[in-house]
């Protein structure tokens, strides 16, 4: 469960008042990075999850909001 991050499919969908609104909801104070993402889906992709079922796993900074 990946959250908001820059990409160049979000490029400016993070401008002003609606970018600083999630700012402030995210713990980490940041967006996120394909690299903060990345490591997260190649563990899920490898053999070392092999026993993860049906779980949720956040890369979020931090958010517990709406959908999370």
């Amino acid at each position: 469960m990946p959250g908001h991050t820059n990409t160049p499919l979000t490029a400016g969908n993070f401008a002003g008042e609606f970018g600083v609104k999630l700012l402030t909801g995210t713990p980490l104070g940041r967006f996120g990075e394909p690299e903060d993402i990345a490591p997260v889906a190649v563990f899920l992709a490898s053999q070392a999850s092999h026993w993860v079922t049906c779980e949720s796993i956040r890369a979020a900074g931090g958010v517990r909001g709406v959908g999370y």
